[in-house]
């Protein structure tokens, strides 16, 4: 049986595709999906609403170019400036400055980005250019010569046109004496441009070669001293060098006297002195021999020696001479004779060399005296050498006669000095760091007589990077002097490459700690080995609000510190990735017939948000439900988070996870009560069968009266198991009226939760009423036609405009008419409603009668059935009726199947206004379409159409409408 509620229209949900979009230069078009009551599908239907579909810009990151190189005098180009990013069509971006230099620096490089630069978020990327000091190269040449009391200078040259310094070692100036000086050519320019480069040479000084020759003379025994010739220095330079003659003088006797030289002079050991003896001859002077005997002497028988003998001479010469004797024993002529030897001197030669490898002669002995005869002599030996040293020489004389001779021998001598070595070490310039000694240098010596050896080369300094020293040294021999020579080399740093590691971060996170790595030692050394102290500097323009996207690390010195590797730096990536926002739709709940609405701010009771970076921010979040509207029945239906938008940042940084939650939908507490006729008839005087038409109204408690009531389901229940016989002789039937579905039954029955209607109260009585079926009458009519005029209790999709009566329509027109047919067995008439509404004109028509039941009011002010014609007052009729709604002239149908139900009173007998009430239910789902008074009935607890007092008449548009209700 049908029953009466209202069910209002739920909303519809809108659901788009995509909410949010990033820039990539396409159109874009958002599509909506409606969705009903249940996940209803609304397709094909006119359902409005407002979307917002933003784009967001694109993510785009120009990185502008970086590079280093070595100075050469000119500007030097970064590589390009690069534009990046899932979508950079149109933007290009380039450098500026567009070169650095030429002067050695960091320059900073900025992108400058043009293009469609209004669509993008551009992240500015810095690059850096450097340009290092060039290494400066140096070579020394070697020098020096015979020492000259000058200064001797190095020199060298350098790259670059560079002009070189010259420094000595031990210095300050370049050397002037004898000996081997190291020098230092370094070429640079005060550390601007240029890496000091050096080179190291020598300068060997070797002695000047003098020969001091000492003074000779000679002359004849006077018996006093003779003075040589001065002493001699001879030589291509001989400074200050003076000699003299030691002795000073010869003699006073005869022979010959060796004349030593004695240098002197300031610098002696500058000069390599050849000392060449002279000698002074003081030759003898003829001498008187007298021999002095007896005239006679007589014979003895013995050798007679009666003779003297002198010699006298120069000087003070007179000596006893020794006699000899002949014939001196026997008697005759005897001979005395005396004799004073003649002096000579055998002078061997001398003479002096430098060694140089070859044999040396002396020079000639020689036999003097002032007679000499045929007397002659030789050196012995007659050669010297090759190899140094002092070698004496004898003469060796011949000729006849030598007893005749006082001779006299003088050795000779021949000394050769040791010549000079010269040693000579030569390096490479530079060498690089390897980590372990260098030793790249070699050593020979020579000199005079085919010296050449190899000689080892000693190192300082040779394994870390600066300034390494080679040595080598000769010790002498038997011919030659000791010499030294030592050179500089460069041990260059070698260099080491510092690589940014990549990093990868979310968006919104901090960076990284970021690290970088080493290639390039050398030695199997580490950097924990290397010796080098620091850390690089790592930096990012990246930071926690950077979107995502990559990046350069750049590596640059920091404080990185070492003395065996210069660095180069190699960047690395950061990338950022989506970070993950979780948007979570949270529990909730609340009672049917409510509507929920769910909160646009998150995080709030409706929604919570994880994963958002500090400085970005959610405007708003669209949470959807099917639950959510009021009709929705009681159960549990998911919260989808169908949008969102930023407040700040940008959806492209985020993957966006959402997570339902649930809405579950709680019972209302209702009331119901039985709203529909009490008596009914049958179809006519020969009919024992009623067609009953049970209607209830459910109340929602919880809204105080009135809302929108839906998903409500209402029972009728027969609660006599037999059959009654009424006062008028009918057939009664005690109904109970429960109520389920989305309701909670209340106040009428004791299945009630909260509250348990006590019987005999109207709550209790409302749901339990006692409907009476009878055989009518079969002469009454009933006869309706007028305006009923729009009053604040009218109700229904459309009772009413926004809540108001409207100004513009402000009556319903309505005809009605019913009787018997002539048999008296079936009723027969219809009724019609017209109400005009600013959305346009409704036309309700009834299309079958399902009863009428004329009545009056009895003394308990109850409908009781007519059994006298003349006191009808009251009908109650239901019918099967159709909506349309008039468009251009053309009825379009609304709903073919809504119960459509007339009660109307005649007040001529009673004296009172005729009174009407319409009420239009739909036959589907209980939708109130139309109530002229829906008004709470205190009595039943409920909401029902009841009666409303009609004017006899009513002027419309200046017309006079009579209003007709008459019951016959």
């Amino acid at each position: 049986m049908p029953q009466t509620f209202s069910i209002a229209k739920a909303n519809a949900t809108i659901n788009v595709t995509p909410y949010s979009v990033t820039y990539d230069g396409n159109a874009h078009t958002a599509t909506g999906t409606a969705k009903g009551v249940n996940n209803e599908d609304l397709s094909g239907l006119d359902v409005s609403g407002t979307i917002s579909d933003s784009i967001a810009k694109a993510n785009a990151t120009a990185t502008a170019g970086s590079g280093s190189g070595t100075y050469n005098g000119s500007a030097q180009s970064p590589s390009a400036c690069v534009v990046s990013g899932a979508y950079t069509a149109g933007l290009s971006c380039t450098n500026n400055p567009a070169s650095a230099g030429p002067a050695v620096g960091t320059t900073t490089i900025s992108p400058v980005v043009s293009g469609g630069v209004d669509n993008f978020n551009i992240t500015l990327v810095n690059g850096s250019y450097t340009i290092n000091a060039k290494q400066a190269s140096a070579t020394a040449d070697n020098g020096g010569g015979v020492y000259n009391g000058s200064a001797y200078t190095g020199s060298g040259t350098c790259s670059d046109g560079l002009t070189p310094a010259i420094t000595y070692t031990p210095g300050p100036g370049a050397p002037v004496n004898v000996g081997t000086t190291s020098f230092t050519v370094t070429c640079g320019d005060g550390g601007h441009s240029y890496i000091n480069g050096t080179a190291d040479g020598s300068i060997t000084i070797t002695k000047a070669p003098v020969t001091a020759t000492a003074g000779s003379g000679s002359s004849t025994y006077d018996g006093l001293t003779h003075a040589p010739s001065a002493c001699v220095v001879s030589g291509s330079y001989k400074g200050d060098l003076t000699c003299a003659n030691n002795p000073a003088s010869a003699g006073p006797a005869v022979g010959t006297t060796t004349i030593t030289p004695v240098v002197s002079g300031t610098g002696l050991t500058n000069f390599a002195i050849t000392l060449v003896n002279g000698s002074f001859t003081i030759s003898k002077v003829p001498s008187v021999t007298a021999v002095s005997c007896l005239a006679s002497v007589t014979y003895n028988g013995s050798a007679q020696t009666p003779c003297t003998a002198t010699v006298t001479g120069a000087g003070g010469l007179n000596q006893t001479l020794t006699v000899s004797y002949t014939n001196n024993i026997n008697v005759g002529t005897a001979t005395a004779s005396a004799s004073f030897k003649a002096a000579v001197t055998a002078t061997a030669g001398s003479g002096s060399a430098i060694y140089d490898g070859s044999i040396k002669s002396p020079s000639a002995c020689t036999i003097t005296g002032d007679y000499t005869g045929g007397l002659t002599c030789a050196n012995s030996p007659a050669s010297v050498g090759p190899g140094a040293g002092t070698t004496t020489i004898i003469p060796v004389v011949s000729g006849s006669g030598q007893t005749n001779f006082a001779i006299t021998l003088v050795n000779g001598s021949f000394a050769i000095s040791k010549a000079d070595s010269v040693t000579t070490v030569s390096c490479p310039a530079s060498m690089t760091y390897k980590g372990s000694a260098w030793t790249p240098c070699t050593a020979t010596v020579t000199g005079a007589g085919g010296l050449n050896q190899t000689l080892t080369v000693s190192y300082t300094n040779n394994i870390n990077a600066g300034t390494a020293t080679a040595s080598a040294s000769f010790a002498g021999d038997a011919n030659h002097n000791a010499s030294s020579d030592s050179k500089t080399f460069q041990i260059n740093k070698v260099t080491l490459t510092v690589t940014a590691d990549n990093k990868t971060r979310v968006y919104g996170a901090a960076n990284p700690t970021f690290t970088a790595s080493y290639s390039g030692f050398v030695g199997g050394q580490t950097l924990a080995t290397s010796g080098i102290t620091g850390t690089p500097a790592l930096s990012t323009t990246a930071d926690a609000n950077s979107p995502v996207g990559t990046y350069p690390i750049v590596a640059a010195l920091g404080t990185l510190s070492s003395a065996n590797y210069n660095f180069t730096f190699v960047n690395g990536t950061l990338t950022i990735t989506q970070a993950t926002l979780t948007i979570t739709a949270l529990n909730v709940s609340k009672t049917y017939g409510d509507v929920y609405t769910f909160s646009n701010s998150c995080p709030s009771i409706n929604c919570t948000i994880t994963g958002l970076a500090p400085n970005d921010s959610i405007a708003g979040v669209i949470l959807t439900s099917p639950g959510a509207a009021a009709g929705t029945v009681v159960g549990t239906y998911p919260v989808t988070v169908t949008g969102f938008a930023f407040g700040s940042g940008s959806p492209s940084n985020y993957n966006v996870v959402s997570i339902n939650g649930w809405l579950t939908i709680l019972a209302d507490a209702g009331q119901v009560a039985y709203i529909g006729q009490t008596l009914f008839v049958t179809s006519g005087a020969s009919s024992t069968t009623a067609q009953v038409t049970l209607s209830a109204s459910v109340w929602d408690i919880t809204l105080g009266g009135g809302g929108t009531i839906g998903a409500s389901t209402v029972t009728f229940t027969d609660l006599l198991s037999t059959l009654s016989t009424g006062q008028y002789g009918a057939q009664e039937y005690l109904i109970e009226v429960s109520l389920g579905g989305s309701y909670q039954n209340c106040l009428q029955t004791t299945n009630c939760q909260q509250t348990g209607a006590t019987p005999g109260t109207p709550a209790y009585e409302a749901a339990h009423p006692v409907v009476t079926v009878m055989i009518p009458a079969t002469k009454n009519t009933m006869q309706g036609s007028g305006v009923i005029p729009c009053i604040p209790t009218a109700a229904g999709t459309y009772g009413k405009v926004n809540g108001q009566c409207p100004a513009d329509y402000p009556y319903v027109s309505y005809t009605a008419g019913f009787n018997y047919n002539n048999k008296g067995t079936n009723t027969q008439g219809k009724m019609e409603l017209i109400i005009d509404r600013p959305d346009g004109t409704y036309y309700i028509k009834s299309n079958s009668v399902t009863s009428v039941a004329f009545t009056y009011l009895d003394s308990q002010g109850k409908p009781a059935p007519c059994v006298d014609l003349k006191a009808c007052t009251d009908v109650t009729v239901y019918t099967k009726a159709s909506i349309y709604k008039i468009v251009n002239g053309k009825a379009i149908s609304i709903d073919g199947s809504v119960t459509f139900r007339m009660d109307a009173h005649d007040g001529r007998l009673t004296g009172d206004p005729d009174k009407l009430a319409f009420t239009v239910l739909s036959s589907k789902d209980g939708t109130l379409y139309y109530s002229n008074n829906w008004t709470f009935d205190s009595a039943t607890l409920s909401y029902r159409t009841v009666l409303q007092d009609l004017q006899p008449s009513y002027t419309v548009d200046g017309k006079v409408i009579s209003t007709v209700v008459q019951i016959d």
